[in-house]
């Protein structure tokens, strides 16, 4: 017997009309280009607005300065901007470019002169990221030492640092802008200096040298010095001159005699009364060399163009001098 045919009603009751299964999946498929097209939308919009800020608003038109935060005591203006343009990035970079602090950081790092970095950053001065602050501990130079025109940055234990400068420019990095010295010169080294920044530069008179800056670093007494002359270290020139001659602003001279550590010291005054000495010579004439074009401090009588002066007991006082 043939089956009656079921009304549309009947079917839509079971479900049987329109397929769920069917209408879910177009359902979900014009949810998704809905929102694939507004995820495009939002891109395109985003890339637009970067692009927009790139070129108009964060655009570099030159390359970003570096400052340093905490500039150190002895860091002179000719100083400090050398050390900043030898960090400073080779090309105009946008103040999105996090690559950059990367390798300014990387370059702070690898350099002689830096011992320690603390952070690096971009900040506003005149534009967005026109300029890298740097925080960081450098390496403090003790003398610049002359070797033929040029000179030469080292530390307290004779390591080579990275800045020279030529003969133009030493007034500005010996004096601070108030007239004080602020690092003093080492002439006369017979050794030349080691080819990388970085590595030791050897020699026995930079090292006598370099003692002697060391000693008369931070004494009152001493700022009118200048310059440590090391020509005729250990007698090489004439064993009847002084070894080692101080050099004042003045372009006097302090005939200073043997190094400091000499095995053969004793055949002078000791050098711890040669310091006394000049500290009572500027408390009674307010300048290191007395006034006097020379003064020779070796021995018990000090010695000077003008005999009468010699007689002065400030600068003849022998007790205790050996």
């Amino acid at each position: 017997m043939a089956k009656a045919k079921r009304s549309k009603a009947e079917a839509a009751d079971d479900g049987e009309a329109f397929p769920a299964d069917g209408w879910d999946i177009q359902r979900v498929a014009v949810h998704l280009l809905i929102g694939l097209g507004l995820l495009g939308a939002c891109a395109g919009a985003f890339y637009y607005m970067q692009s927009y800020v790139d070129e108009t608003v964060a655009a570099p038109v030159d390359r970003p300065q570096i400052v340093f935060k905490n500039r150190p005591a002895w860091m002179t203006e000719v100083v400090e901007h050398q050390l900043a343009e030898s960090f400073r990035p080779g090309k105009p970079k946008s103040v999105f470019d996090h690559d950059v602090l990367v390798l300014t950081t990387k370059r702070l790092r690898g350099s002689p002169w830096i011992e320690k970095v603390g952070s690096v950053r971009r900040t506003y001065v005149k534009g967005p990221g026109d300029t890298i602050e740097v925080d960081c501990d450098f390496r403090a130079p003790m003398a610049l030492v002359r070797t033929g025109m040029e000179y030469w940055f080292v530390d307290k234990s004779g390591v080579k640092l990275p800045e020279k400068f030529q003969h133009a420019d030493i007034t500005r990095v010996v004096f601070t802008a108030d007239g004080q010295t602020n690092v003093r010169v080492i002439e006369g080294v017979r050794s030349p200096p080691p080819f990388y920044a970085g590595q030791h530069w050897s020699g026995e008179d930079l090292a006598a040298g370099l003692d002697l800056v060391r000693r008369l670093y931070g004494q009152p007494f001493a700022n009118d010095i200048v310059k440590v002359k090391v020509d005729n270290f250990g007698g090489r020139i004439d064993s009847r001159e002084a070894q080692i001659v101080l050099v004042t602003r003045y372009n006097t001279e302090i005939r200073w005699g043997r190094a400091w550590a000499s095995t053969d010291a004793f055949i002078e005054v000791r050098p711890e009364y040669k310091m006394e000495r000049l500290r009572r010579i500027v408390a009674e004439y307010g300048r290191v060399d007395a006034k006097e074009r020379w003064i020779d401090i070796r021995f018990d009588k000090i010695g000077c163009p003008n005999p009468a002066a010699a007689t002065d007991p400030t600068r003849a006082q022998t007790a205790g001098a050996r």
